[in-house]
């Protein structure tokens, strides 16, 4: 038997995947902050209707982005050293909320984003 899923789920994965095998560098990297900020929205939204559920896969997708930006810190950027640093605190607040929900915790994270992004990107 199939295991049933969220539909709109699987289709926004298909769509991120699309957008993300076309696009490179600065792109990249919008769509994954974009996607992280997203996610914690949606856990907040979640935590706010008591939807555990979304909110335990929301949390887990903004951990799986803030890894991807990790990562794909450009090792000669000289910025580079503060960014991992940074993306490992958002990480870690991100954990911390897997067990104990901090709205403002993950609203000072979505903050953050949004600095790196206009930064980063304009």
């Amino acid at each position: 038997m199939l295991k049933r899923g969220n539909p709109s789920e699987a289709y926004r994965k298909i769509a991120f995947d699309a957008c993300v095998a076309g696009s490179k560098g600065p792109e990249l990297v919008r769509l994954c902050l974009d996607d992280v900020q997203a996610a914690l929205g949606q856990a907040v939204w979640a935590e706010d209707n008591a939807r555990v559920d979304l909110r335990r896969s929301a949390l887990a997708r903004a951990q799986s982005g803030l890894a991807a930006l990790r990562f794909g810190v450009d090792p000669k950027n000289p910025l580079g050293p503060a960014l991992v640093t940074l993306y490992d605190a958002m990480a870690s607040t991100v954990t911390a909320n897997r067990f104990r929900f901090d709205a403002a915790a993950i609203g000072r994270v979505r903050a953050d984003l949004t600095d790196i992004s206009k930064a980063m990107l304009g």
